[in-house]
């Protein structure tokens, strides 16, 4: 038996009246002195239930209206309590209504021996003033009556197959007036179809599918209560005990609406305060039928030949029956308590997310982010930072809250050049793979034009001369042929490089495009230091490395490669990929395959050097360096913008 203990009082006058069974006496309200705008409540609570739940709204026009008292500002006994004497509530009445509170507000206490909602005890439907009791049933928030949401009215021999309807038990009119006057209407509320049912819910609240129906009677079974014709069923858990020759007596045996009728075998006994009431139905070309014999209710799910599936509860039953039904018939609705999903990205535009919208507490809802182009998906984490999955596509368990998740996202440097993801040299039929990087479009790797070779000893700083590290001779074909030139390319004395790249390309500036290049990497974060293990070089760095920390393709002692290095090793962050392919002197001898890669900018310093990058095993850093034009360097092009 599910019911209320009702008190009104006004602060400065402690007078009460009694609802139902129980009483609330000795009700003693006081505000505090301290400025702080407290108010206690003192009260006696006597009652046939274990436990009551105390609702406390209040009325600053005299009683007109009430407003339900949010539970944060309240504390004290409230929850779960026995009955017995001086029960003590303390009432933040400033803090929960800063602009409105004075001591002529009135209260009203509401003992309730079902658990109601823990934030929202009761709750006023915006659109017509009706207000409802709320139940907390497992992790699901119902409205504890069926809706009375009224905007239009028709009588059953005139609804609509396709839209729309909505219909009062016995009313065959369209006033309605007329039809919120009748005793159905107040007993049972209105009838919908399946079109008006959708949208018969209030905002925060919905229609429930098939599931919530579920896991409502899984509950109820879980406590106990099987789902089958019993008559300790979830049915008769669920039924209101309000019934004929009921034999638990009291205000449960009745014969005035509403109630059920009479079975021998089945009553309610409304465990858990749902207290389903049987209103009928009826269907858009009959009349009325069944009530007092069955409660139906709309759930939003449909079956596969496109009709609804909804929930039944007879008299003479003790289960909570699943069925299908055509849209048109004429069916009460419950209303369940929906959270909002609210599904953001960041950075702003780096992806897509899907699954966002208002969900029950327990819906599984799955939920995918999809990264856009340039953009890699990292991680799904709540509104405090906590990760909650890498997986870009899970399944998330909807709380009993509003939440918002956010889809992280990081740059994916290593794209290709957009519409030239690879280019082929047509001087050589060389092929390269591209990279953009910024605003920049590169050559991935080291350039392998190879239109002559001389051995070390040869150079210049006037004359171009092209060399294959580890390769002393003048064979062009042989000097292709070497591992060397596959795996690192072609080392250019400056004169050389500076004609070296094919015609759209061009050997990158020292002051411009190599400055560019650096300042956009410390820019994402890897700053250009050469014992910083996270700078700029190491994040240009192929993370092919003998004993890379990484492993994987990372480690590995096959060339093209770094050597080992026990702080510094590449991660190759952007996509650029940078080789050690090492060099030759201006002494005339290679050195440094492994160790140091150096690339030639087309800037000179003064009138025997240039400036070049640079890479080091033993380093985090790629800085500007000068260095004698006939030195033999690496060469990386860069797409000329300009033509």
């Amino acid at each position: 038996m599910k019911r209320s203990i009702i008190c009104t009082v006004l602060l400065l006058y402690a007078t009460y009246s009694l609802s139902q069974t129980g009483t609330l006496s000795n009700i003693q309200v006081s505000q505090r002195t301290d400025g702080t705008g407290y108010v206690d409540i003192y009260f006696n609570l006597n009652g046939s239930a274990a436990a009551y739940y105390i609702i406390l709204e209040t009325s600053f026009d005299g009683g007109s209206t009430y407003t339900p008292i949010p539970p944060a500002f309240i504390s004290g006994n409230i929850t779960a309590i026995p009955p017995g004497n001086n029960k003590h509530i303390v009432w933040d009445g400033l803090g929960s209504f800063p602009g409105t509170f004075s001591t002529q507000a009135k209260l009203k206490l509401i003992a309730a021996d079902w658990q109601p909602c823990p934030d929202i005890p009761t709750f006023t439907d915006t659109r017509d003033g009706q207000v409802y009791f709320t139940v907390q049933i497992g992790g699901q928030c119902w409205i504890k009556e069926n809706m009375k949401y009224l905007p239009v009215v028709t009588g059953p021999g005139n609804g609509s197959f396709t839209d729309p309807s909505y219909y009062v038990y016995g009313y065959n009119d369209t006033n309605v007036s007329e039809a919120k006057d009748t005793d159905n209407f107040q007993n049972y509320g209105a009838l919908y179809n399946w079109w008006a049912a959708l949208t018969a819910c209030p905002p925060g609240w919905q229609l429930p599918d098939d599931t919530d129906w579920t896991q409502l009677t899984e509950f109820a079974a879980a406590e106990g209560f099987p789902d089958i014709n019993v008559a300790n069923g979830a049915g008769n858990a669920l039924k209101s005990c309000r019934q004929v020759n009921s034999p638990l007596g009291s205000n449960c045996n009745t014969s005035e609406h509403p109630r059920w009728d009479s079975n021998s075998t089945h009553h309610g006994f409304d465990e858990f305060g749902f207290s389903a009431l049987p209103g009928g139905y009826t269907f858009a070309s009959a009349e009325f039928y069944s009530m007092g014999l069955t409660g139906s209710w709309w759930s939003s799910s449909i079956s596969p030949d496109d009709i609804a599936i909804i929930r039944n509860m007879g008299y003479d039953k003790g289960e909570v029956e699943q069925n299908s039904l055509f849209k048109f018939f004429g069916l009460s609705v419950r209303c369940i308590r929906v959270y909002q999903l609210n599904l953001g990205v960041s950075p702003p535009g780096a992806g897509t997310v899907y699954g966002q919208g208002e969900y029950t507490p327990g819906k599984q809802v799955e939920i995918t982010a999809e990264a856009h182009q340039g953009w890699g998906f990292l991680r799904w984490t709540d509104e405090n930072n906590n990760v909650l999955s890498t997986a870009s596509s899970f399944v998330y368990t909807m709380p009993a809250k509003n939440v918002s998740l956010i889809a992280n996202f990081t740059p994916l440097y290593a794209q290709p050049c957009p519409g030239m993801p690879t280019f082929t040299d047509s001087r050589d039929g060389q092929t390269y793979n591209t990279v953009q990087i910024g605003n920049q479009c590169w050559m991935k790797e080291n350039l392998k034009y190879l239109p002559s070779v001389v051995g070390p000893n040869t150079g210049s700083d006037t004359d171009p001369y092209y060399y294959v590290y580890g390769y002393d001779g003048e064979d062009v074909t042989a000097a292709k042929t070497t591992a060397n030139f596959q795996n690192y390319g072609v080392l250019y004395n400056w004169p050389a490089a500076l004609t070296a790249c094919p015609p759209g390309w061009k050997l990158p500036s020292g002051h411009w495009e190599w400055s560019q290049l650096v300042n956009y990497v410390i820019n994402q974060g890897f700053l250009n230091e050469s014992n910083n293990p996270s700078g700029a070089g190491n994040a240009l760095k192929s993370c092919r490395q003998v004993g890379h920390p990484d492993g994987g393709d990372c480690d590995t002692s096959e060339h093209p490669r770094w050597n080992s290095h026990g702080t510094h090793s590449g991660f190759d962050e952007f996509g650029f990929s940078g080789l050690p392919g090492g060099s030759n002197q201006w002494s005339g001898y290679f050195f440094g395959l492994g160790e140091h890669g150096h690339w030639w900018s087309s800037t000179p310093a003064g009138s025997i050097n240039a400036h070049r990058r640079y890479m080091g095993y033993d380093s985090g850093d790629m800085p500007d360096v000068q260095s004698p034009r006939r030195m033999g360097f690496n060469v990386r092009c860069i797409r000329d913008e300009a033509l």
